[in-house]
């Protein structure tokens, strides 16, 4: 199974399976710049990914009370005035359960029924998250409003963990609304800071399939290093 041509582009070129290292960042860039790219024939095998070590990692996502003691850790923040819930999903998702079955494109497509996991925070609360090496994973306000292909129509975040260097953006590519969401994301082991403002991804046009980098980095923030410890703070639908 697979989704629509726009989220096949997210699992394709997101930061979760591109901004890893330089070679990746290069084949990102690359990939945006064609646009006569035929998605359905793209070799998901030939992108330096192993798409069921990814998969099966995703699966030991939990919820911790502090990152202390943890190497790749995201600490979600809620900044809005209204109690949200967070979603978190896996770039691959195996429908039989079978990490061998793992397909790199159905992860945000049916994170609104099959989440990796979901939290509730209200209002200036926060709660820390743990992931295991080589997860590529994916996260968004919970939100009545869905795309074609099933995924939540609003602004993302992405991450890559890898021991070998890490990854991550905010991304409004699949946002119908456009570029309105408050989520800003950083990390303790580097300035770079994703934001509507700086190293983002959006829709040209807002057409899902013209999706353009923002920033210096390519759209994205590269951590360097064994571990990554991120912060996101979430504030709703800017006014």
């Amino acid at each position: 199974m697979r989704c629509s041509t726009s989220a096949m582009i997210m699992a394709a070129l997101g930061v979760g399976e591109v901004v890893a290292g330089p070679l990746h960042a290069h084949l990102h860039r690359r990939a945006h710049d064609k646009r006569d790219v035929n998605w359905d024939a793209l070799n998901w095998d030939d992108m330096g990914i192993n798409w069921s070590s990814a998969y099966e990692a995703g699966q030991h996502t939990s919820t911790v009370p502090s990152a202390a003691g943890y190497q790749f850790t995201n600490e979600f923040i809620n900044t809005s005035p209204q109690p949200m819930t967070v979603v978190i999903w896996n770039k691959a998702y195996s429908q039989s359960g079978n990490v061998d079955d793992a397909d790199p494109n159905l992860g945000s497509c049916i994170a609104p029924e099959t989440p990796t996991l979901t939290f509730a925070l209200a209002p200036g609360e926060s709660q820390v998250v743990a992931f295991m090496d080589e997860t590529l994973i994916g996260w968004a306000q919970a939100t009545s409003a869905k795309t074609a292909s099933g995924a939540f129509d609003t602004t993302w975040g992405e991450a890559s963990f890898r021991s070998t260097g890490s990854g991550y953006d905010m991304s409004a590519i699949m946002n119908s609304a456009g570029n309105n969401y408050d989520m800003a994301i950083s990390s303790s082991e580097t300035p770079c800071i994703s934001d509507p403002t700086q190293n983002y991804w959006f829709a040209a046009n807002n057409n899902p399939e013209d999706p353009q980098p923002v920033g210096s980095s390519d759209g994205s923030c590269y951590v360097p290093g064994s571990s990554a410890t991120l912060v996101t703070k979430m504030g709703g639908v800017m006014a």
